[in-house]
């Protein structure tokens, strides 16, 4: 019987081996941000967005990055990728039926959208995704409610003043948007905000499901796991709160490879000690490495934005979702590989041992990606 384990474990492990090979570009596809503005003058609405996917006609609900594109569908995203900032801007302006996806409603119906501006961020890493901003104008309209094709993926949609923001699925409709609106309410504010945090550990975040895979393999007892979440939890959250009133500001170009370093390190020393020596010490490197996530969720609530009036709440909110996301990271290890099969003498050299080798190596080349690839 425990031979039939070992061998069930074993080709657990290459699964997942394979899979975070498979996922080692990180190559996400984000979720869409639209920011309206409603006046006396016209509705505006800005859309940041990953064009070239939309534009390849690619179902981004089926893929989790750019790298699980095939056939046709990378063929077109290749070429369109492959296009000068300037030629991608002129082939937007010349060709806007890409945003026929794009609906806009009043209560007295349909909006046309009239494309007015397309601005393309530089990105000279032709292996990295490239992001466009691209401003559309409707006529005047008291409120509106916005919704983009299910193929396009999940959308951000806010508000210009702070008066809306939400996290919408694949093709779902927003609730009517109107210029000077209240406030949101408190449970609409809650559940916008974890919904947001959760997103952002599951897909979106691969560098922090590792980094928290890599604290479940350290292997020294629920004791030690717990407190290693508990510390690397008060990190994050301390450099969130102070980094979302803008008192600690690092650039994305230093806080994300020193991210990846951490995962490094973390799969390296799970390989080096063994149960509850060096726990101590351990603690500190993970309440530091905490510090340095939390910058990194910094960043991406900082694209969704804080709820105007409640940013207490909203960041609050924002947090437990994140918490919620590490739960369910470690959920499943737990309930696979934390019982039986971890007390048992083969344990580390057949799942400990492959699992954080693997995610050194990912956290290896991400650091790279981001430093000397970037």
């Amino acid at each position: 019987m425990s031979g039939v384990m070992i061998r069930a474990l074993l080709v657990l492990c290459k699964a997942c081996l394979l899979w975070m090979a498979v996922s080692a570009n990180a190559h996400t596809v984000q979720p869409g941000i639209a920011t309206l503005a409603l006046d006396a003058a016209r509705t505006q609405l800005s859309l940041r967005v990953n064009a070239e996917v939309i534009m390849a006609g690619v179902d981004v609900t089926q893929i989790n990055d750019t790298d699980a594109l095939e056939g046709d569908a990378a063929a077109r995203y290749g070429d369109l990728r492959g296009l000068t900032d300037a030629a991608l801007a002129e082939r937007l302006n010349n060709d806007p039926a890409w945003l026929t996806g794009v609906r806009l409603q009043s209560p007295a119906g349909p909006l046309t959208l009239s494309l007015v501006d397309v601005a393309v961020e530089p990105q000279p890493d032709p292996e990295l995704p490239r992001f466009t901003t691209v401003t559309l104008t409707a006529s005047p309209a008291s409120s509106v409610r916005l919704a983009w094709a299910p193929s396009y993926g999940e959308l951000v949609v806010r508000e210009r003043d702070g008066g809306y923001n939400a996290f919408l699925a694949p093709g779902e409709w927003s609730a009517m948007v109107s210029s000077g609106q209240a406030a949101l309410s408190t449970w609409d504010v809650m559940s916008t905000y974890i919904v947001s945090g959760v997103a952002h550990i599951i897909p979106m975040g691969l560098d922090h499901i590792l980094f928290v895979a890599g604290l479940y393999f350290f292997g020294a007892g629920r004791g030690a796991l717990i407190a290693q979440i508990s510390v690397f939890t008060v990190a994050h959250t301390l450099t969130l709160a102070l980094a979302s009133l803008a008192i600690v500001r690092i650039s994305p170009a230093i806080v994300e490879p020193l991210i990846a370093a951490s995962i490094v390190y973390i799969g390296v020393e799970n390989l080096l000690r063994r149960g509850r020596t060096g726990l101590s010490r351990r603690l500190m490197l993970v309440f530091a490495f905490g510090l340095l996530h939390g910058l990194g969720f910094a960043s991406v609530l900082s694209e969704f934005g804080l709820q105007a009036g409640a940013f207490g709440l909203s960041l609050i909110s924002f947090n437990v979702g994140v918490e919620i996301g590490q739960l369910l990271v470690i959920a499943p290890l737990a309930l696979l590989l934390g019982t039986w099969a971890a007390r048992q003498d083969w344990y580390r050299a057949a799942v400990q041992v492959p699992a954080s080798l693997a995610i050194a190596a990912v956290g290896a080349y991400w650091v790279l990606e981001r430093t000397l690839l970037a």
